[in-house]
């Protein structure tokens, strides 16, 4: 019968990815990133405020997170408004989102992108996304995160409308299970019906516990691994 002997630095080591690998699972379900597009209404709490889109460098958020505005060549770029669309009511009235609601970057006619960037490509996400606008007319825009569409779909497939969907339903696309590509980057792309507007009031990015709990115990198992070599 083989005896196994550990040393006392390989349990330490092991007790100290052990430790990461809880300490990992606990935090993932306090690190929920909450960004609110434009500061024209503040939705404070832990909401982190983006009062401005820019094309030209990553806006770095305090998780390190970055948010990058991509115009398609030659299009319109994105573009703040601080109209109210919380007058005559919100669709998120006593939600968290309400505030969120209230004001919004938007676009037109071309594609365009956000790139959420610098996460971890070794974990999973969850993103929900506001898009909201209190007026009707042309509000349709396919919105994909990585080209993928959302979990549930709005009334008319992929194609979301920020009016009927957005702000009479108070719709919000969310994503599961969204893996960062291999530059850790998450992509939103909002693709317009003919010449519809679209719009960004804000969104919500969580880490998968599950996906964190397999992050930490590839650090564990990686950490026994150099302690037995």
């Amino acid at each position: 019968m083989k005896t196994c002997i550990l040393r006392k630095s390989s349990v330490s080591g092991l007790a100290l990815a052990l430790a990461v690998t809880l300490g990992l699972t606990s935090a993932s379900t306090e690190a929920a990133l909450m960004v609110d597009m434009n500061d024209a209404h503040v939705a404070g709490g832990d909401w982190e405020t983006v009062a401005a889109p820019d094309h030209d460098n990553p806006i770095v958020l305090s998780d390190g997170t970055t948010l990058l505005f991509v115009a398609s060549s030659g299009g319109a770029t994105w573009a703040t408004s601080s109209m109210d669309q919380a007058t005559g009511g919100t669709p998120y009235a006593d939600t968290i989102y309400e505030d969120v609601a209230r004001d919004y970057f938007w676009s037109t006619a071309t594609t365009k992108y956000i790139v959420l960037g610098n996460l971890n490509s070794s974990v999973s996400y969850s993103l929900n996304l506001i898009s909201a606008r209190a007026s009707s007319g042309a509000r349709v825009a396919t919105i994909t995160a990585n080209g993928l569409a959302a979990d549930a779909t709005p009334h008319n497939g992929v194609n979301f409308n920020s009016y009927y969907d957005g702000w009479v339903d108070g719709v919000v696309l969310t994503w599961s299970n969204l893996t960062p590509d291999s530059n850790g980057e998450i992509t939103l792309a909002f693709d317009p019906n003919t010449t519809d507007s679209y719009f960004i009031n804000g969104f919500v990015l969580v880490p998968e516990p599950a996906s964190m709990v397999l992050f930490g115990t590839g650090v564990l198992l990686l950490t026994a691994r150099r302690r037995r070599a």
